[in-house]
C-alpha cells in the first residue's frame, strides 16, 4: 500500500492538473471549472462555470445541466460497452462475461419478447390478483410465485 502512495505522489509532482486527470482518465473534467471566480463568492460557479460557458441553452433542452450530461454519457457507454461484449464471439468470454452478454442479448431480442407476450408474468399477475385487500396487496411482491 505504501509503494501505490508513493506512485501517486511522485505521479501527482510530476504532472500538472490537466496532465494528471487526461493520463488517469478518470471522468473529472476539470475544464468544467472556472478559476476566474472565487470559491468562497460563488462556489458553483467556481465549480461548474467552465461547462455553462461552452454549453449551449435551448428550448429543447431547457433542463440541460451537468448531471444530466454526464448521466446521458454514462448510459451510451454501458450501452457500448454491452454491444461490444454481445458482438464478441461466446467462447472467448469468461463466466460473467458470457452471462451478461447472454442477459443483453436475450434483452435486446424484441422478437422472442414479442413472441412470449405476457406468459411470462402469468405467475405475477396471479398473485396480485388473488391478492385480498390492501395489507395482501402490499405483501405480494415479496412472495415467490
Amino acid at each position: 500500500m505504501r509503494n501505490i502512495t508513493i506512485i501517486a505522489v511522485l505521479l501527482a509532482a510530476g504532472c500538472s492538473e490537466p496532465v494528471l486527470a487526461a493520463s488517469l482518465n478518470w471522468g473529472v473534467d476539470l475544464s468544467d471549472q472556472d478559476r476566474s471566480v472565487r470559491p468562497g463568492d460563488n462556489f458553483a460557479m467556481y465549480e461548474n462555470g467552465g461547462w455553462f460557458k461552452r454549453t449551449i441553452l435551448s428550448p429543447q433542452h431547457a433542463n440541460a445541466a451537468y448531471w444530466r450530461d454526464v448521466r446521458i454519457d454514462a448510459g451510451k457507454r454501458i450501452n457500448q460497452m454491452l454491444a461490444d461484449l454481445g458482438a464478441r464471439d461466446p467462447q472467448q468470454l469468461t463466466g460473467v462475461e458470457a452471462m451478461v452478454a447472454a442477459f443483453h442479448r436475450s434483452a435486446m431480442d424484441n422478437g422472442a419478447i414479442d413472441r412470449a407476450g405476457l406468459a411470462p408474468l402469468q405467475p405475477e399477475l396471479r398473485t396480485i390478483r388473488s391478492a385480498r385487500g390492501r395489507a395482501e396487496f402490499a405483501r405480494a411482491p415479496a412472495r415467490p410465485p
